[in-house]
C-alpha cells in the first residue's frame, strides 16, 4: 500500500481545496466525501458537489483505485488539514502519509500520530468516478463562445482554491456547457457553465 514523506502545508492545501469544492449542505450531496489518492511522490484529494468538481494536488495528477484511495467525511477532511497544517510552516517538513492494507489513512509527525482514519466503504463507482471525470476533462476539445453565465455559488468555490496563482484559466469544452478550469500548478477542475442566449441587461455592455 502507498505511503510518502509529503510537506504538511501540501497536504493541508489539497484537503482544504476539495472540502471547499465538494462540501454541501442538505441531505442528498451529489459526493459527500473526500477522495484521498496517495503515490511515493505526493497526494491528491478529490471533491466533487453540484455546483462544480475538483482536484488538488501536490506533484501532479494521479489515477485512483481501490488500492490507493480512500474515502473520508468534509469534516474529517478539514480537520486533518488543519493538524497537519500546524505541525510546521518549514518547506523541508514533512508528514508521513500512508494508506495501509486495511484502507485507514495514517498520518504522523515524527513519532506523534496525527490521525488514524478508516476509509468510508465506497459504493460501486465511486473510485473509478474519479478518473472518469478526468477523463471527460482531458478528451473535451475546445470551442469557442461569446458568452456564458458562471452561478455565484460556483464562483466562490473556485476562489476558495489555495493555488499560488493570481489567475483562474477557463477553458470552455465541446462538451455540452462542460468548462475546464485550472488555477496555479497544483489544482484543476471543472463546472457546466449555464448557457444564456443573451445577457441580461444589454445596456450594460454598450
Amino acid at each position: 500500500m502507498p505511503s510518502a514523506h509529503i510537506n504538511p502545508q501540501q497536504v493541508k492545501i489539497a484537503l482544504h481545496d476539495a472540502v471547499d469544492i465538494g462540501k454541501e449542505t442538505g441531505s442528498n450531496p451529489v459526493f459527500p466525501y473526500v477522495g484521498v489518492t496517495l503515490a511515493p511522490d505526493g497526494i491528491q484529494a478529490y471533491g466533487r458537489s453540484q455546483y462544480a468538481v475538483g482536484w488538488s494536488f501536490s506533484s501532479g495528477l494521479l489515477t485512483a483505485d481501490h488500492s490507493n484511495t480512500v474515502l473520508i467525511e468534509h469534516d474529517e477532511a478539514k480537520e486533518l488539514g488543519m493538524a497537519v497544517g500546524k505541525t510546521s510552516a518549514a518547506k523541508d517538513a514533512t508528514v508521513w502519509v500512508e494508506i495501509t492494507d486495511d484502507h485507514r489513512l495514517i498520518v504522523a509527525y515524527g513519532n506523534d500520530e496525527i490521525a488514524d482514519l478508516p476509509s468510508i466503504e465506497p459504493e460501486p463507482g465511486d473510485i473509478e468516478g474519479i478518473n472518469e471525470d478526468v477523463a471527460i476533462l482531458d478528451q473535451a476539445g475546445t470551442t469557442p463562445r461569446t458568452q456564458f453565465a458562471m452561478g455565484l455559488e460556483t464562483i466562490k468555490r473556485f476562489t476558495k482554491v489555495r493555488g499560488k496563482s493570481p489567475y483562474m484559466d477557463l477553458q470552455f469544452t465541446d462538451i455540452g456547457n462542460t468548462t475546464f478550469v485550472k488555477i496555479g500548478d497544483g489544482f484543476i477542475g471543472g463546472f457546466e457553465a449555464i448557457d444564456r442566449p443573451s445577457v441580461q441587461d444589454p445596456m450594460l455592455f454598450d
